[in-house]
This record gives structure tokens, sequence and C-alpha cells, in this order.
């Protein structure tokens, strides 16, 4: 139940029961007095919790005056004991009461729109005055807001001021509409058989006495004449269409990238590091272990009693001495290229993993929601006063 509904109830209440019962009473008629009484009624049931009950109230009510309050109430009511078609009606009969209030008209414009969710609208595109029959039964008017119709399958038949007349078979589903227009049958003529004339008939011929009296001759029987072939009557073109089906969007498909696309540009700087850090690891690593090599054969040769006095021993120190330059420079650089090796690889696995781009599905058409405008979020007041 609408907790604003229920709050408009309470209102009305009290602002009935506000009034002195003696004006309430002065001026009124034995079906208003009654009319009152079942429309109050009808309040305190709502109020209570029985929806159903109050439907019935109202209902009594509205069958003995038509007043807005009344009407725009049995609607809320019948929205709420799930009877949207019978709702729509009343709330588009308010609609069309003259000097209906503007808070009135924004309360039936908000039923309608509540009660065409659980309801289809077929539109009619057809002159004034057009007669419209939907599943037999006939609706006269101009169809501006279009008919209302529970969802399923119909049959509407339009006929024209002029006489033209189609029929279409339609689908509806639950807030739903579809257009029938009103189309021209095509009628086939068949041209009027032309008569002939009468044969004229010849005079008769002048007998001429018989010359020798012959036995007669036998006369044959007259022909049977053949009955008149019976023309078969013209087949009628069907101007029907089938039912509109409503097509289902189908699913987009899923588009592949390209691998080489998928791969961020911080990975390829990232591989392209540990290929060159990779090359130059083991050269560094190689030099260096060459310049060690060299120190080893000048230390032994510095080192040996044998050159204590020879003339090269002061060259073969300083050469030494570079030599061990030498190889800590090329140790350091090949231990910096071993890290950057680990570091680059670790990276370029890391950004593959984490920053490669996905399969991205294509783009889907752009669904636009409209929202109707309701009081309280959903919720629907009832109608003001007696």
């Amino acid at each position: 139940m609408r907790i604003r509904a229920i709050a408009s109830i309470l209102a009305v209440t009290v602002a009935t029961a506000s009034l002195p019962t003696a004006a309430l009473a002065q001026g009124m008629d034995a079906d208003t007095k009654e009319a009152k009484a079942l429309f109050e009624d009808g309040l305190k049931l709502y109020k209570a919790g029985k929806p159903e009950e109050a439907r019935v109230k109202f209902k009594a009510a509205y069958g003995l005056k038509k007043r807005p309050s009344i009407i725009l109430n049995l609607a809320h009511a019948e929205l709420d004991t799930k009877r949207p078609l019978d709702a729509a009606m009343h709330f588009h009969e308010a609609l069309a009461l003259p000097g209906l209030e503007k808070d009135d008209q924004d309360n039936a414009k908000a039923g309608v729109l509540e009660a065409r969710k659980s309801l289809g609208v077929v539109n009619i595109d057809a002159p004034t005055g057009s007669y419209v029959t939907i599943d037999g039964e006939l609706h006269v008017g101009s169809f501006a807001d279009g008919i209302d119709v529970l969802p399923g399958a119909h049959t509407v038949q339009i006929k024209g001021t002029d006489g033209k007349e189609s029929v279409d078979k339609i689908q509806l589903v639950a807030g739903g509409s579809t257009t029938v227009r009103l189309r021209a049958t095509v009628a086939v003529v068949t041209p009027p058989k032309t008569t002939e004339p009468p044969k004229t008939t010849e005079p008769p011929k002048t007998t001429e006495p018989p010359k020798t009296t012959e036995p007669p001759k036998t006369t044959e029987p007259p022909k049977t004449t053949e009955p008149p072939k019976t023309t078969e009557p013209p087949k009628a073109v069907d101007t029907t269409e089938p039912p509109k089906t409503i097509e289902t969007p189908k699913e987009e498909p899923r588009m592949r990238t390209p691998f080489l696309k998928t791969i961020h540009p911080v990975t390829y700087v990232a591989a392209g590091a540990t290929v060159v850090s990779a090359i130059l690891w083991p050269v560094f690593w190689h030099s260096a272990s060459i310049h060690k090599d060299n120190v080893d054969i000048l230390t032994a040769w510095v080192t040996d009693p044998k050159n204590a006095s020879s003339p090269n021993l002061a060259a073969r120190k300083a050469q030494g001495k570079d030599e061990v330059d030498q190889a800590n420079k090329y140790t350091t650089l090949a231990n910096v290229f071993g890290v950057m090796t680990f570091v680059a690889l670790g990276t370029t696995v890391a950004t593959f993993v984490l920053l490669r781009k996905k399969d991205e599905p294509a783009a889907a058409p752009v669904a636009v929601l409209t929202v109707a405008p309701t009081y309280g979020g959903g919720a629907l007041l009832l109608s003001g006063t007696f």
C-alpha cells in the first residue's frame, strides 16, 4: 500500500470531520448524502488497510455521484487491487471533467502513467469520428491519448467516416505501445456482362407447290443446349497484416584485439631494457674476468724473486695496478647490468600482466531511460475532500 496515499486519506478524513455536520448535510439530496457516507466509509477502510473493501465503497459512491474525489479515489483503489485497466479508464474520466483543479489533474496524469506500466497502449491513426473495435468492444472518439488494453494478442478493426475499413492483429507487452492506421481495402470490381441485341427474324419464304409427293423427311431432334458455365466468384484480397512481433536485440559479438596492440608501451621499454642489460652483463663480466686473469699473471711475475732485479719491475707493477682498476670497473658494470637485467625482466612481466589491454565488446546501443514523474517516489496520492 502506498504510504503517501494513506497520508492523503488521513488529511481528507480530518478535513471532512472538521466541518460542521449540519453545514455538510444542509442542501444535500438523498443520493448525495448516501454517496458521501459511502465515500467516508471507503476512506476508513482504506486507512485500515482494506483496499478491496474500500474499492467496493468507492464504486457504490461512484454509481450515485461522479465527483472528482470519488473517481480518483476509486481509480487509486483499483490500482492497489491490481485492476490497472479500470484504474486507467477512471483516471481518464477524471481528466475529462470540466473545471478539474490543478492538483487533481496532476494526480490523474500520474495515475495514468502508473497504470500503463501494467498495460499496453494502442495508438489509432484515423480521422476523428472513426469507429474502432478492439476484440469486439467499440470505441468512438479522437483517440489522441491512445486506448489502454491488457497485454497480449488483440484484433483491432477501424471503420472510417468514408466507409473505409481495415483489420489488424497486434501483440502487446506490459508498458509497450503500437500504432494502428486506417488502410483502404482493395475491392474487386467485376464488369457487367454485355447483352447481345436480339436477332431479327427473317420473313417466311413463300412455299412452292410440291412437284412430286415424296414421303416427308424425318426431322432431327433439336440439339440440347449446354448449361451456361458458372463464373467463379472473385477471390477476396486479404488486406490484414500479420501480427507484429517485437524482435529482441541480438547480442553484439565480442571483438578480438591483435596481440601486439594489447601490449602497453611501458612493457616494450622494459623488454628492450631487459635485452640490452642481458647482452651487456656477460660482456662486462667477461672483460672483468680477463683483467682479473691479467692481475694474477702480473702479481705472480712481480712476486717472483727471479724478477726482483728486472728493469721492467716498475712498469709491471704500474701495469698490474691498471689491470686491477680495469677489473674493478668491469666487475661493477657487470653487477649493475646484472641487477638491471632482473629488474627490467620483472618489470616486463608485471606490466604485461597488469597493463595488457583486454578484448572489448562492440559498442552497444545506448538505452534511454524515461522516468515517469510520480508522487512520493512511486506513490500516488488519493484525492481531496468529498
